[in-house]
C-alpha cells in the first residue's frame, strides 16, 4: 500500500471509522466487492458483541448507490 493510501486511511480511522482493507495480492483473486459485502455482513455482528451503546434500528449503510 503506498503512503497516499495509508494517510487517508489513518485519516478515516482518527476521525473514529473502523477502517479495513487489503491489498489485492491479499485478496487473492477474491472480487472486493464480494468481499466487502461479506465484511459488512460479519462486521455488524462484531460491532453488536463489541458495542457498549445501545443498538440502534436495523442495520443499513449506502454505499455507491448500493444499498447493504
Amino acid at each position: 500500500m503506498n503512503n497516499e493510501v495509508v494517510y487517508h486511511l489513518k485519516a478515516l480511522r482518527d476521525l473514529g471509522f473502523a477502517v479495513v482493507a487489503f491489498t489485492p495480492e491479499e485478496l487473492r483473486g477474491a472480487e472486493p466487492d464480494h468481499v466487502e459485502d461479506r465484511l459488512i455482513e460479519i462486521g455488524w455482528d462484531v460491532i453488536d458483541a463489541l458495542a457498549t451503546e445501545h443498538p440502534h434500528e436495523p442495520h443499513q449503510m449506502h454505499f455507491d448507490g448500493a444499498h447493504y
